[in-house]
């Protein structure tokens, strides 16, 4: 499946491999399921070629049920251990 963003993730991540020390990177989570979490950060470090991310956005919050993020299988917890 291909869309702008990951399109454009794929083109930026040989030029963001070469200078990784000298940029803020983030990057996006639209899943409060730690499985598919798993899979679109680990999409996500390929497709830019880097190891890790400065920032890590959880996208949607409205539309989720925030206790449940919260619990110790909850999306957040797992965003928390990213660290």
């Amino acid at each position: 499946m291909s869309s702008p963003i990951l399109d454009a993730a794929r083109e930026l991540g040989p030029t963001i491999a070469k200078r990784r020390d000298r940029i803020i990177l983030g990057t996006n989570l639209y899943t409060d399921i730690v499985a598919d979490a798993e899979k679109t950060f680990a999409v996500s470090l390929k497709d830019l070629k880097t190891e890790y991310v400065d920032l890590l956005y959880f996208h949607q919050l409205g539309d989720r049920k925030v206790e449940k993020a919260h619990d110790a299988d909850g999306v957040f917890t797992w965003i928390l251990k990213q660290k």
